[in-house]
This record gives C-alpha cells, sequence and structure tokens, in this order.
C-alpha cells in the first residue's frame, strides 16, 4: 500500500489522476476537505503515487519580483488585484490555446475548468476563497497539449505542483501561474454558508462576488446577489465567513504546515496583491488594486515580457514585497479552537459557530469601541469637547 501523506496532505488530485489502475479516488473527510482513498485489491504497489507526490520536494532562492497593473481600469476593478491574470489568459487565448482556472458551478461550488474564449476565461477573474475540486482538468490539460496547443493552468502553489507531478513532462507550450495562498478554506462549510445566506435572503443565489471593490481594493466587500432582487453585502472585518477564514479556523489541515511555503515554487509565475505597495511603489497605489509578481522561471519571464504592453510594470525588491506578503513562505498559525470548530461544524448551526468562533473576545471589542469614541472626540471643534 503506499505511504501518501496525511496531515500534510493537499488534495491536489495528482495521485488520483496518476494512478494507472483507479486504485485511488478523491473522497472527503467529515471537514469536508479531499483526501485519497486507496482500494486494496486494485492496488499493485507501483509506487508511482509516491514517487510523484508533490508534497515531497522543492528549493529556494531570491527571486526578481515586479509590481505590476493592468492598464484597462475595467480589467483592474473585475480583477482582485492587478489583473495580471487577465493579461496572461489574453495572450494565451490570441496564440489559440486554452486557459484553466477556479470557477463557480451552477450550485457555487467552486470547480476547477477550462475556457477557450475570454468571455468563458472571465470566469476565473477574482479569488474564490474554498478548496477547489479539479474534476478531470488533469487529463484535459494534458491532451490539450499533446494536440500542440497553448495552455494557461492557474490554480494554489500545490494545485500546480499535483499538475506537474501528474504530467511529468515539461511541455513547452505550458504556463503555469500560482497565486499567494493563505490557506483553503474547506467546501462542506462554504456550502453550508450558501444556504444560510439563501435561506436568509428568501431566494437563491444569483451571483457571489468574493472581491467587489466598490469601497476600495484595500476594504474589499464581499456580495451575494438574489434572485428575488435582494443583496447582501459585507466587508472582510465584518462577514462571519470571511472572518472565520481569516482567523485561520477552517483550513485544511496541510495549510498550518504547508509544504510550498517558500520562495521558489514550480509555477512560472507566482501573483498575487501587492500589500504594502504604499511603502515599496507608492506611485502604483490608487486602491483599485496591484500585483505582485514573482517570476519563477525563465519561461515566466518571456511569458511576463510577452504581456508587458497590457501593463504598468515596476520592478520591486523581492525581500521587501514579501515583507508584506508574508503568505509566500508562511504557513497560517493552527488555531488551538481548529479541532472544536470542525467537531461543532457537524453538529451546530451556523449562527452558534459565528457566535463562537468569528467574534472578537469582549474586551477587544470593549477597546475598539473606545478607540472609535476617543476618534470622535478628538474630531470635535473645541468648544463641543467636554
Amino acid at each position: 500500500m503506499p505511504r501518501l501523506p496525511d496531515k500534510t496532505c493537499t488534495g491536489c488530485g495528482a495521485c488520483a489522476a496518476l494512478c494507472p489502475h483507479g486504485a485511488i479516488t478523491m473522497k472527503a473527510d467529515s471537514e469536508g476537505f479531499l483526501y485519497p482513498e486507496t482500494d486494496r485489491a486494485r492496488c499493485t504497489d507501483c509506487g508511482l503515487c509516491e514517487r510523484r507526490c508533490p508534497v515531497l520536494g522543492a528549493a529556494a532562492e531570491e527571486l526578481p519580483a515586479y509590481a505590476c497593473m493592468h492598464r484597462d481600469k475595467d480589467v483592474r476593478r473585475l480583477s482582485s488585484s492587478g489583473g495580471v491574470f487577465s493579461a496572461c489568459a489574453q495572450y494565451v487565448l490570441e496564440q489559440g490555446g486554452a486557459v484553466f482556472g477556479a470557477r463557480f458551478d451552477g450550485e457555487f461550488a467552486v470547480m476547477h475548468g477550462c475556457a477557450e474564449t475570454p468571455q468563458e476565461a472571465a470566469a476565473f477573474r477574482g479569488s474564490k476563497y474554498v478548496q477547489s475540486g479539479m474534476n478531470d482538468t488533469h487529463a484535459s490539460c494534458r491532451r490539450m497539449l499533446e494536440a500542440g496547443r497553448p495552455v494557461l493552468f492557474s490554480g494554489l502553489p500545490c494545485q500546480i505542483a499535483g499538475l506537474r507531478a501528474y504530467l511529468k513532462t515539461a511541455y513547452e507550450e505550458l504556463y503555469c501561474i500560482d497565486c499567494i495562498c493563505h490557506g483553503v478554506p474547506s467546501p462542506l462549510l462554504w456550502k453550508k454558508y450558501i444556504e444560510y445566506r439563501s435561506a436568509r435572503a428568501g431566494s437563491a443565489v444569483r451571483s457571489i462576488t468574493f472581491r467587489c471593490k466598490d469601497s476600495g481594493w484595500k476594504q474589499y466587500t464581499l456580495v451575494f446577489a438574489f434572485e428575488n432582487g435582494a443583496e447582501y453585502r459585507a466587508s472582510s472585518g465584518t462577514d462571519p465567513y470571511l472572518r472565520l477564514f481569516l482567523r485561520d479556523c477552517c483550513l485544511r489541515e496541510a495549510c498550518y504546515r504547508c509544504a510550498f511555503k517558500k520562495e521558489r515554487h514550480v509555477s512560472d509565475l507566482t501573483v498575487g496583491d501587492f500589500w504594502g505597495i504604499e511603502h515599496v511603489c507608492p506611485e502604483l497605489d490608487d486602491n483599485t488594486g496591484t500585483s505582485v509578481v514573482f517570476v519563477q522561471s525563465q519561461k515566466g519571464a518571456r511569458l511576463l515580457d510577452k504581456i508587458k504592453p497590457s501593463l504598468i510594470v515596476k520592478p520591486v525588491s523581492a525581500a521587501q514585497s514579501i515583507r508584506y506578503n508574508p503568505s509566500l513562505v508562511q504557513s497560517a498559525p493552527r488555531p488551538a479552537l481548529r479541532d472544536s470548530f470542525y467537531a461543532d461544524l457537524q453538529q451546530k448551526t451556523l449562527p452558534y459557530l459565528f457566535k463562537k468562533y468569528a467574534k472578537d473576545p469582549f474586551l477587544l471589542r470593549c477597546a475598539r469601541l473606545a478607540k472609535r469614541i476617543l476618534k470622535k472626540l478628538l474630531r470635535l471643534p473645541a468648544a463641543f469637547q467636554p
């Protein structure tokens, strides 16, 4: 029987896609995350899944880094950060290629899929804060490449590593982009949250945007639009799902000791929000979104050069960029309440979970209230101050 990772497994699905005997399937555990399950009757102990498992390797070194913004403000508005993915997708599609990325399905679960037109690729824009299912994208990607078509594959670092492990061959026409990852919440939690929001609105969901920029890139908003015309809007600091995500209560176990938290990734480009842009490159800080781009390979450097006409590009210090984007190299801390959270997810309602895990402690809430009152008093004219 193969000895695949347990708690450090990322669920990339490479082992299941690779197995020549169909002995491995991806099954959801009690928390809703997918893990490999091996059929003893089919397994021949060939060791292929172990040898190609991407959790077992990687390297690190200084990287070229850039601050980037798409020149088209509409593209930036519809992107999570600076629109670099859109520029890459446009280039590959213009070469007659295909683009793979994460999008919502008809039930608003997040799944990887393939796009062959700009309209289809637009669904891959924007962050989706939940782990995506890979479907048959490994095999589909290989078919495209063997047909001689260029392919852009976007995903998380572990997903790109899983794809590389599956393909094995270094296809010249494959471009891989990964994003700086904080960690992935459970698809089970996300499914329950959609049901919760739908019940509160009394309507089915029509669309979801995790990173609406109506209030700016730095104060982004989660937006649910419903079929009955209702709408739910909340900032990352007030929405209970995002608060659980940012408090690290609901992440996959492997995310707390991620094997891919290193500067050097197996992708060609690594992209993410350029937090701290006001300190590093203030001329690109207009609150519409700026991307940080780390070039991971010579092919990545060539791709960035091809899309430069669509972008504003400024070289920056990699060390300085990582200082404001530590998720590139640091795993999320594992909260003490993580185990009890998933035990409660099986038995309790979401309002119970939100109250127990998403609220700030009482003393912290009091301190914030006092700070807001003090700020208001300081802004009052002298005649009105007590």
